[in-house]
This record gives C-alpha cells, sequence and structure tokens, in this order.
C-alpha cells in the first residue's frame, strides 16, 4: 500500500504545472479596432528542436489570432509597418535540476525533474522609413518535467505571454496607427 501511495505521489507531483515570470493581464484599450497591416519577419537565434513544437509558427499565429491587425503577412512586402522577432531559449537550470534530469532519464520519465528556462523575443519595428520600437521581451518558466507533465505547454505559455507582452506595448504606447474607416 505505502509503494502505491509512493508512485502516485511521484506522478502527480509531474503534474503540478509551471511559473513564468511573466503575470497575465488584461489588454485594456481592444476595441475590436484593427491596426495598421504588419509584415512579420521571423528567426531563431539559438537551435530548438521543432519535431513537437515550432514556436515561430506560434508566434505568427498569434499574431493572426489577435485579429489587432488589419492584416498579418510573412515574408511580403508592402506592408506599412515591418515587425523583425528573434526567438531565444536559455537553459538556466542549476546542477541539481541537471542531476534530477538525469536519474528522471534513467526511470524514464516517471519521477518528475525540475527545469528552468528563458524564453525571450527580440523585437524590432518598423515603419516605411526608420526602426520606432526596439524591445527583449523575457520570460523564464519553472517547473517539474515528466512523462505525465511534458515541457510544450510551459514553452507554448511561454510564447503566448511574450506576444501578449508585445501587444500590450504597441496598444499603450500607440506604436502602430489604428486603420482610418472610410
Amino acid at each position: 500500500m505505502k509503494l502505491y501511495l509512493l508512485i502516485i505521489t511521484i506522478f502527480l507531483s509531474g503534474c503540478s504545472g509551471y511559473t513564468h515570470t511573466i503575470k497575465e493581464r488584461e489588454l485594456t484599450n481592444y476595441k475590436g479596432e484593427s491596426h495598421e497591416s504588419i509584415n512579420v519577419l521571423l528567426s531563431m537565434d539559438t537551435y530548438f528542436d521543432t519535431t513537437l513544437y515550432n514556436p515561430l509558427e506560434h508566434i505568427y499565429s498569434n499574431l493572426v489570432q489577435s485579429k489587432r491587425f488589419y492584416s498579418v503577412s510573412s515574408g511580403k512586402v508592402g506592408a506599412p509597418y515591418v515587425v523583425e522577432i528573434k526567438f531565444s531559449s536559455k537553459d538556466d537550470s542549476s546542477a541539481s535540476e541537471i542531476a534530477g534530469s538525469i536519474l528522471s532519464a534513467a526511470t524514464l520519465f516517471i519521477v518528475p525533474h525540475n527545469v528552468t528556462r528563458t524564453y525571450q523575443i527580440e523585437v524590432k519595428l518598423f515603419d516605411e522609413k526608420s526602426l520606432i520600437f526596439q524591445h527583449t521581451y523575457s520570460d523564464t518558466m519553472k517547473g517539474a518535467n515528466s512523462v505525465a507533465n511534458l515541457p510544450i505547454d510551459g514553452i507554448k505559455d511561454s510564447v503566448d505571454l511574450l506576444v501578449f507582452e508585445l501587444l500590450h506595448d504597441i496598444e499603450n504606447n500607440k506604436l502602430i496607427p489604428l486603420v482610418k474607416k472610410t
């Protein structure tokens, strides 16, 4: 009986989710109006295995699904604003977390292990003439990985939060004007 309780406790401790340094908040200025069209140029600064999840596609999809822009294109010319976004990730795990990862791998990831990763997007916003905004958004994700708690959900949450921060700055700082209604 004690063995069953121990196994259940280990398994459930891997389901605890992730914490992020960026907190979710509401966009206050959005009233259904669209900003001018943007052209998005995406790149990745570090190697990232995109077999199961592609953060660049997720960033682009978030911008399109936000419905904050008249149109969102990728790699095309003609939009009055260009947004360059460079995604990067860094493993910030401590030595004890790395040792835990090795132990977890030895148990085929049944025993959860803690991870700490920092994800960031470096954003440059250009109008037709020049650079008008530059900022780096960063989120540190901490949590436990296991068979029951794969890191993809935590990465998606980080990317969502980073894109949300960009949208927040565009709206609050009025970086891209609204489309004029005719």
